[in-house]
């Protein structure tokens, strides 16, 4: 595992040299390459990304917004993503189409949902919550209604983590994973209307996140990387890495 890259994918090592020498108003870099990772829920084994939590290493679930863009392949129960502390889970993103919604954990047994999109379409899924006892805001982007806010139930603070986990919660995520995200504040419903989030990572890199994880390698044995520099990099991996896709959020870039 490399740490370190700040903004710079692992892929492009000439890019940041090449970085370094330009001058003002010379060629940006190239996008990433338009990939994401495709975790199979239905395969019956474990593709678990096991991460630092870098920058995230203080959150115990207040301020705070997660954010997931993925495209859920079944109607599948699965966790997308969950920090822990103490080999015990602490908060984080389940999936739970059964109940019709997706919802956000906070140990040691504390549920609250919000709304979920369509099978097998991109979309953004996020909740948000203030300090202490406070209200979870849920917020969802899909491609045929934008975004929409909605508020969840009251919920409190728990453990900050050690480490944090992909793809996995209490079930394993069935789905494509384009790209992860925490930050250390609740983002405003505002905020996220006037971001470009459905359609470019620098506009996740733009509202400054404590991690951010793009999941646009270009192989399974590449590690998932947060770019904000502030170390929450993949560290390990539970069962089998989760492959390559070329199955990417339309028009997004990377």
């Amino acid at each position: 595992m490399v740490a370190g890259h700040g903004l710079l994918p692992l892929m492009y090592p000439s890019a940041a040299r090449g970085r370094r020498r330009r001058q003002a108003g010379s060629t940006p870099a190239p996008p990433g390459p338009a990939r994401t990772r495709d975790w199979d829920g239905s395969a019956g084994f474990d593709q678990i990304v096991v991460c630092a939590p870098g920058a995230c290493a203080t959150l115990d679930g207040g301020p705070i917004t997660v954010a997931v863009y993925w495209k859920p392949e079944e109607a599948r129960s699965g966790g997308l993503l969950i920090a822990r502390a103490g080999g015990a889970n602490q908060w984080g993103i389940n999936y739970e189409p059964s109940a019709g919604s997706v919802q956000y954990f906070h140990a040691p047994a504390d549920f609250t949902g919000g709304p979920i999109g369509p099978v097998g379409e991109y979309q953004i899924i996020a909740f948000g919550k203030d300090s202490g006892a406070a209200v979870v805001r849920w917020h969802l982007w899909t491609q045929a209604t934008g975004w929409m806010h909605f508020n969840g139930l009251s919920t409190g603070d728990n453990t900050a983590p050690d480490e944090i986990r992909l793809g996995w919660a209490f079930n394993r995520m069935d789905g494509n994973g384009a790209v992860f995200a925490v930050w250390a504040a609740n983002l405003a419903d505002a905020v996220l209307d006037a971001s470009t989030l459905p359609t470019l990572l620098s506009g996740w890199s733009a509202l400054s996140p404590a991690a951010l994880w793009p999941c646009n390698q270009l192989a399974a044995t590449d590690p998932i990387v947060d770019i904000t520099g502030g170390g929450a990099d993949q560290t390990s991996v539970i069962g089998t890495a989760p492959p390559v896709s070329a199955d990417v959020p339309p028009g997004f870039i990377f």
